[in-house]
């Protein structure tokens, strides 16, 4: 309870009025002793006990009075009161991926997202007349496009639930509480409320602290805020983690291996998952053979599968097993490239080992043996075109899926040559600079390979390697391809002998050389492979040489894997214009031929019938398998795969009230979705006062005074 008059309390100090009253008139009377009054006295102590009665109803009364009156001036607040004024409420609307989980038993199945929209009805229908409100649709960003931004109004509010359609982007707090912080503090009327209506697990509440923090200098003090926690916890989940083919590398018509890597990051053993692999065209899916995961185990599953056709691919990897509460969280869609021959260009220098063949020869006897049985195909597998530095020119990269230069001297690249490099790279592609060092060259080498050559001291203590996911466990950050060598029996990388180990710099002068990510690390943090932006594709150094002038690398049974990792990593970023994140837009290339086109007849269509013109670039918040149509027909080789948050589904616990309290502090109301509180009062929290509750009692304590004091014989 709460005052928004508190000062008038002191008048309930007036009611000593009437006690000290009723102690004056008490006087007593000279006793005389008169026989006649005898008879009188009798029958006035009979009659005393309802004297006394009638004179103490009439006290408390009058006191009565007195303090209610006080404490209606003061004008109390209570939660268990009912609005008595026009209310300014904000309601933040989570559409994250985790409100898909599913709730209930089987006879009475639904979504978190089903019971956060009942909630809100009730909520809005329950506000007093005159009130204002609005919903910000929120995930990982505040999502306006579903709402008009400027609608105040609450059964338009009301009528535009329907269009809340859940994502498959992330949870972000931070962003949604500050548009509501804005919103309050240009609202105009007395009373306001910001209500979150979310299923916000430890890390979002966490992560949300700082703009969390500060809040009572930034709102009023009669600022109220309620969190409608929307969930119960789950047991047994299994999430999706990534999938990619054992060699990197997808060809058309041959059956091959995938890795799909699945977790259980929850309490309770999951039994009989089953994982499948399909075209996302219908086609029957292949599958695994079911296994068990216990709580917080991760494992990687083997399965084949073929795609027929070449080019680029939807295909489709589920991991599902029997009361799957967020089924979503399972699957994964993604475009790979399938091919009938990978061409690459190696370029190196004569081994310092053995001169008789070149430094790369290791290399590019691990790139063949990646196509496999392929390889034995006249027009399919990995075909190697080998040049010394010096025998580069223009014209070279044509056609052209990946470049190596191995212990080369970046000074000797024609300058002709790295112009044309600079542009195949920034088309989407990567080129890998292994174990290269030697002066800086001149000329536009100096933007693309120059800041990059240069090395520092050879590198020790390689006892073991730490991956980038190890360093980094956000998964939006890390990189599942190297991800495998920290572990057994991968993590053999770390015991090789190293003759000429260099360290490479992670930072560059050259504004045009930003560094991009540590893929691979030493033991002590030193970086073995990093990558460098350039255009939409990259460059990646490596401090691991392949020449057995090096190490013994090249030996080892890690190293054909590893070339695999590397390959896999090119693939995986030439297809990132294929494979996108939820919340990115779909665009129609500059270099496709659709480019120059009004858009009239041009439209992506998505999962679930959603489709937008494709001129108009709008953000995909759904994940599944897009296609570029014309005129209705589908467009060869525009498609794309949106993918969910990864971070969605290991936090589907919604927060304890402990940790809610202890971020935000004591102001904040917890009520669960379906709790008999949060029902009883469906509107909120205290926009009521209990004044006009008070004065009709008051009044009618006046009346009784009055009765009872012409019962008593007293004055009014």
């Amino acid at each position: 309870m709460g005052f928004l008059a508190p000062m008038m309390l002191f008048g309930a100090l007036a009611a000593a009025i009437p006690v000290a009253l009723h102690l004056i008139q008490r006087s007593r009377p000279v006793v005389v002793p008169w026989a006649a009054m005898e008879f009188l006295l009798k029958s006035i102590r009979e009659t005393q006990a309802a004297s006394r009665l009638r004179d103490l109803l009439l006290l408390l009364c009058r006191v009565a009075v007195i303090v209610l009156a006080a404490l209606a001036l003061a004008r109390p607040t209570a939660s268990f009161v009912p609005p008595t004024g026009p209310v300014e409420a904000v309601y933040l609307f989570d559409l994250s991926r985790s409100m898909s989980t599913i709730e209930g038993t089987d006879a009475s199945k639904t979504t978190r997202l089903e019971i956060a929209r009942a909630r809100l009805r009730e909520m809005l229908d329950a506000l007093p007349p005159g009130s204002r409100a609005s919903v910000i649709p929120f995930a990982d960003r505040v999502i306006l496009t579903m709402v008009d931004p400027l609608a105040r109004d609450p059964l338009a509010a009301r009528d535009g639930i329907s269009r809340l359609i859940g994502t498959d982007l992330g949870t972000k707090l931070g962003p949604a509480w500050e548009e509501a912080v804005s919103r309050i503090r240009s609202a105009t009327l007395p009373h306001t409320q910001i209500h979150i209506i979310s299923d916000a697990g430890v890390a979002s509440w966490r992560e949300a602290g700082e703009s969390l923090r500060g809040l009572d200098s930034r709102l009023p003090d009669s600022t109220r805020i309620q969190w409608i926690r929307v969930g119960t916890p789950v047991s047994g989940h299994v999430q999706l983690v990534h999938a990619q083919p054992d060699s990197g590398l997808v060809f058309a018509g041959r059956r091959q291996g995938w890795r799909v890597r699945i977790k259980n990051p929850y309490t309770s053993a999951v039994r009989n998952i089953q994982v499948t692999f399909g075209e996302a065209r219908g086609n029957t899916p292949e599958e695994a053979t079911p296994i068990d995961l216990n709580p917080g185990e991760e494992r990687v599953v083997s399965i084949e599968a073929v795609l027929e056709k070449p080019g680029p691919q939807p295909v489709e990897i589920a991991a599902s097993f029997a009361g799957s509460r967020l089924p979503a969280d399972g699957r994964m869609t993604q475009v790979v490239h399938a091919r009938e021959r990978y061409n690459v260009l190696l370029v190196e220098e004569p081994s310092l080992a053995d001169p008789t063949r070149g430094g790369g020869y290791f290399l590019s006897h691990a790139l063949r043996s990646l196509a496999g049985e392929s390889g034995a195909i006249e027009t399919r597998g990995v075909f190697v075109e080998t040049r010394q530095s010096k025998q580069l020119g223009a014209g070279l990269l044509a056609g052209i899926d990946a470049v190596y230069f191995c212990g080369v001297n970046p000074a000797n690249l024609a300058p002709s040559f790295v112009r044309e490099l600079e542009d195949w790279c920034g088309a989407g592609r990567v080129a890998y600079l292994l174990g290269c060092s030697g002066s800086t060259p001149t000329g536009s080498a100096q933007g693309l390979v120059g800041a990059f050559a240069r090395f520092q001291k050879p590198l020790t203590n390689l006892a073991t390697t730490k991956s980038a996911k190890e360093l980094h466990p956000d998964p939006a950050t890390s990189k599942s391809w190297l991800e495998p060598f920290s572990r057994p029996p991968l993590d053999r990388l770390g015991r090789i002998t190293l003759n000429r180990p260099w360290q490479l710099q992670e930072s560059t002068v050259d504004t045009k050389a930003q560094a991009g990510e540590v893929l691979l690390r030493s033991s002590d943090g030193k970086a073995l492979l990093q990558t460098f932006p350039q255009g939409k594709g990259e460059l990646a150094l490596s401090a691991l040489g392949v020449d057995t002038a090096d190490g013994d690398l090249p030996l080892g049974p890690v190293f054909v894997p590893l070339v695999g990792a590397l390959v896999g990593h090119s693939e995986e970023r030439n297809s990132s214009g294929n494979n996108l994140r939820a919340g990115e837009s779909l665009v129609v290339g500059e270099d496709s031929n659709y480019a120059n086109k009004d858009g009239k007849n041009l439209i992506w269509r998505g999962p679930g019938d959603n489709s937008f013109p494709a001129n108009q670039p709008l953000p995909v918040y759904q994940s599944g398998i897009w296609r570029l149509e014309e005129s209705g027909i589908p467009v060869v080789g525009a498609i794309a795969a949106v993918s969910a948050d990864p971070g969605e589904g290991t936090d589907l616990d919604p927060a304890s009230e402990e940790l809610v309290r202890e971020i935000v502090g004591p102001r904040i109301f917890v009520n669960d979705a379906g709790s008999t509180l949060e029902r009883a009062s469906p509107a909120g929290i205290d926009p009521g006062e209990m004044a006009l509750w008070l004065l009709p009692l008051v009044l009618a304590l006046l009346l009784f005074e009055g009765f009872v004091a012409w019962w008593a014989g007293r004055p009014l």
